[in-house]
């Protein structure tokens, strides 16, 4: 009997880590990263994203990756283009970066829609963030409900 148990936990175990994992957030690693319609790169290129782009992977298939992004374009880019790094996408024409996590903080700088920022910390619903382009942009504080990429 306590070989059955035995057999089962590890039968189980390693269905656990077969199982394709839940979606998660990334960026794309560098420039002109080719977006295909499937896992080949015989596929037909549907566009090419930009260097930190905001992405949810949803599915990892050998060397590939499927993406989407917040309009719901979507696509196959290999995993060696995808980047751990946490990035955001602003949602609104525009918004205040702040200088503190608060509604009634001085505002240090404005972000505008598509501009993408690195998550730095989060803090409630509030996130502090620095802008990508320039390099060393300024940072500061934005609502999380104004960003894509939770």
């Amino acid at each position: 009997m306590k070989n059955i148990f035995f057999f089962a936990i590890v039968l189980i175990s390693l269905l656990a880590f077969a199982l394709p994992s839940v979606a998660y957030m990334a960026s794309i690693k560098t420039e002109n990263v080719k977006l295909y319609d499937s896992p080949t790169l015989d596929a037909t290129v549907v566009f090419e994203l930009s260097a930190y782009y905001p992405v949810r992977v949803s599915k990892v298939e050998g060397d590939w990756s499927k993406i989407s992004d917040d309009s719901h374009l979507a696509g196959w880019v290999m995993n060696e283009d995808i980047s751990k790094e946490r990035t955001l996408m602003v949602r609104r024409y525009r918004i205040n970066l702040r200088a503190t996590p608060s509604k009634r903080a001085a505002v240090v700088d404005r972000l505008y829609k598509d501009q993408v920022v690195t998550l730095l910390e989060t803090r409630g619903s509030w996130c502090k963030v620095r802008v990508v382009d320039p390099p060393d942009g300024p940072q500061g504080w934005v609502s999380k409900s104004l960003l894509w990429g939770w």
